[in-house]
């Protein structure tokens, strides 16, 4: 019988949804309800804008590094032939760019947390799949 490795971190399930919360819930509220809100009071990108978005996607990356880190730490650099560390590894690139793009180009602050947005939604999408195979 050929035995079945979790292509997932043995973090308990909760402490990952935590971690999944703050970043992903924390970028979806910046870039669909903060975002559009202070654009439309304060004109077209108020400085609040731009520092919100940085502070989120800063705490984005370090709870996406945490979980990469734990990753790594149970199974080494072999973890990342897997597909959720690869999307891992793709989240933490989309959010570096963004971290840094924000600095030259805050004119394309939508851009950048739109895309984050967007792969935070397959990473819950993905780990909530794994989670209910696990019980189930």
């Amino acid at each position: 019988m050929v035995q079945k490795q979790a292509p997932f971190i043995r973090l308990s399930g909760i402490t990952l949804m935590l971690l999944q919360t703050l970043w992903c819930g924390g970028i979806w509220i910046v870039a669909y309800l903060v975002n559009p809100v202070l654009v439309q009071a304060g004109g077209r990108y108020p400085d609040i804008v731009i520092m919100l978005s940085q502070v989120m996607i800063g705490l984005a990356l370090v709870c996406t590094g945490i979980v990469l880190a734990f990753c790594l730490a149970e199974r080494g650099f072999k973890a990342l032939r897997y597909a959720y560390e690869k999307l891992l590894a793709a989240v933490m690139a989309a959010q570096a760019i963004g971290f840094i793009g924000l600095v030259y180009l805050p004119a394309m602050i939508d851009v950048f947390l739109a895309v984050i947005a967007l792969l935070a939604v397959f990473v819950v999408i993905y780990s909530v799949q794994h989670l209910r195979e696990e019980k189930g």
